[in-house]
């Protein structure tokens, strides 16, 4: 906790007290003057003559006391204050003109007593008759702090390479710091290929605002190191460069210098979080991970593993894991942005769609709380999945840029990290009710977005959509690369009936290919045979007039590994090529023989009468 400077007056009748704000340019005086070994008479004294203009315009008129500023120099304080630690690993150039002050003060003394108990100003102090000699010692604080901490970050580097009076305060000791300037950094245990660029989430959200650097155009978004360069930014360096090393390291610490990296976040809530902190018209932006080349997305949760035992984080970064945080090398191109909307638009949408105004809670994130704190009250509240929160979702989803022919790993990617982020409890249910509710979400997608006469096939595929995002919203944090949390994810799907056993699939199986088989021959004007046996392994399906069988045992096989499994973020939905788009006809109404066909089927009719099944309900 910093110390509190106390007030030039104990009245309280003064309606405001007065308070003083430490620059850092305080803190530099404050630091030599300590450096120069004064004592807390001298330091006082000299600190308020020389600031002596500031101090009165803040409204202490007899300056500030030696506990103010002694209290300032705690070494408790200063070792955890990220101010404190930059000022103490200034360069000698940066405290010249501390000196060059004192010079044209001529404070060569202290005086008497404090300067609480002085004269008034207009009089000059009674100086001491026999004033010490001071002694000004210059201590070689290279030589001290390595001897004192020898470097261990690094190896292959000189320690000639450890810049002068470059440390900073840990656990008590001077620790020194290595430039970002640097050459020649190796790393102990170098990032590997696969963290760094480890599967981007489909979805990646991006928050910044008017404070943010970088220049946006109608290109995309360009970051702040190479925003006015005459010439393209150079190709993304290596994981393991020392380049990148350095990049990442300031990044991660939110220095004030441009970066070269443009920073993305795959987990929604942090993103809004740091939107509805913000006062400077926040905004956000909805990008397509998959559209990103993998070489330009760096990971950053393995460079924060690599970091933390090292202790090279201040800033207050050091227990910020950085897990959800990907970081895009200099250009973020504008065909893979698929929205971009500020927060005023975004809350004046929740004004019409209260449900999600309960889920998201914009006034809560917008309180001093920690994230923590706040994702315990999400939890406790135990919001339950309802149909009124699914047509929420359905509204939701235009504000995003996400319609019903949008992607369905888009689709089903923002659903899960709504359900995620912000901890919607899940009903547990029959596997057909949770189709009914994912035909429900179609329905109101396709309204709220103005497509009610979309096609069949992309309602088939928003309601896949919604039920996939719903098992992924179970997952935890990085689910896709740790294969115990997919298990779990999987298994809470199961108990949830988000799921099919093995033993339902297969009889699922077995009536799948009996329809299609039978459909087949009612197509060809031929009468089937209902009673025909299948076999359980796979079905051919005979072709009169090509006289060759087309397996279906590939689709039978996708079904039952996504109903086993179910851990893959996109959903294979077997629509026809764009050759094949031409003829459609859907078997809904169509009879024969006084019959009515199978309402489950779409079937895609080619110029070599080939019959293709589009999608089965397989719930």
């Amino acid at each position: 906790m910093a110390p509190q400077t106390p007030t030039s007056s104990p009245s309280s009748r003064s309606p405001r007290s007065p308070k003083f704000s430490w620059s850092p340019r305080h803190r530099q005086a404050l630091f030599v003057f300590h450096r120069r070994h004064m004592n807390d008479d001298q330091i006082a004294f000299t600190f308020n003559k020389m600031f002596d203009r500031e101090i009165r315009a803040r409204g202490f008129a007899n300056g500030l006391t030696k506990t103010a500023i002694k209290a300032q120099y705690q070494k408790g304080y200063r070792a955890s204050c990220p101010a404190w630690q930059k000022v103490e690993a200034s360069h000698d150039a940066e405290l010249e003109w501390v000196s060059r002050e004192m010079a044209k003060l001529d404070v060569t003394g202290s005086p008497s007593s404090s300067p609480m108990s002085t004269m008034p100003r207009a009089q000059k102090p009674v100086q001491n008759p026999k004033p010490r000699q001071l002694v000004a010692v210059v201590i070689e604080t290279r030589q001290q702090t390595s001897a004192i901490a020898p470097r261990q970050v690094f190896k292959g580097c000189p320690r000639s390479m450890i810049t002068h009076n470059r440390t900073r305060t840990i656990g008590g000791e001077q620790v020194p710091i290595i430039r970002a300037t640097d050459q020649n950094l190796v790393v102990k245990d170098p990032i590997t290929f696969a963290e760094a660029h480890s599967p981007v989430p489909e979805l990646l959200f991006r928050f910044y605002d008017d404070h943010s650097r970088g220049v946006r155009t109608r290109h995309g978004e360009i970051s702040g190191r190479h925003a006015y360069l005459p010439c393209g930014p150079p190709a993304p360096p290596s994981c393991a460069d020392d380049r990148m090393f350095a990049a990442v390291l300031c990044h991660l610490n939110n220095d004030d210098t441009a970066s070269e990296l443009i920073s993305t976040t795959s987990n929604l809530f942090f993103a809004m979080r740091l939107a509805a902190k913000s006062f400077a018209n926040p905004r956000l932006y909805v990008i397509r991970g998959g559209a990103l080349p993998r070489e330009k997305v760096f990971h950053l949760w393995p460079y924060h593993l690599r970091f933390k035992p090292l202790r090279l984080y201040y800033n207050g970064k050091y227990r910020n894991p950085s897990s959800h945080e990907y970081a895009i090398w200099a250009t973020l191109p504008r065909t893979a942005i698929i929205h971009d909307f500020a927060l005023a638009d975004l809350e004046r949408h929740l004004l019409g769609n209260p449900y999600m105004a309960t889920v998201f809670r914009i006034d809560e994130m917008r309180t001093k709380k920690g994230n923590t704190h706040i994702l315990q009250n999400f939890k406790k509240e135990n919001l339950e999945l309802t149909l009124a929160t699914i047509e929420g979702f359905a509204r939701l989803m235009p504000q995003f840029g996400i319609n019903a022919t949008s992607p369905t790993p888009v689709i089903a990617r923002l659903i899960s990290e709504i359900i995620r982020s912000f901890d919607i409890n899940l009903p547990k249910t029959t596997p057909k009710q949770w189709d009914i509710l994912g035909g429900a979400f179609a329905f109101a997608l396709s309204y709220h977005a103005n497509q009610t006469h979309v096609a069949e096939t992309y309602l088939i595929q928003a309601k896949e959509a919604f039920l996939s995002g719903a098992r992924i919203g179970l997952g935890e944090l990085n689910w896709h690369l740790n294969p115990t949390k997919q298990a779990k994810m999987v298994k809470k799907g199961l108990s949830l009936g988000l799921g099919v056993k093995h033993t339902e699939v297969s009889a699922a199986t077995v009536e799948f290919q009996k329809n299609v088989a039978r459909f087949a021959y009612r197509e060809k004007n031929t009468e089937p045979d209902y009673d025909m046996t299948v076999d359980e392994d796979y079905t051919l399906v005979e072709n009169e007039d090509e006289g060759h069988h087309t397996s279906i045992e590939e689709h039978i096989e996708i079904d039952i590994e996504e109903a086993e499994t179910d851990v893959e973020e996109t959903i294979s939905v077997k629509t026809p090529p764009p050759s094949q788009r031409s003829r459609i006809s859907y078997a809904r109404e169509a009879s024969h023989s006084g019959k009515k066909i199978d309402e489950t089927f779409i079937i895609y009719d080619r110029s070599d009468d080939e019959d293709y099944v589009a999608d089965s309900d397989m719930d």
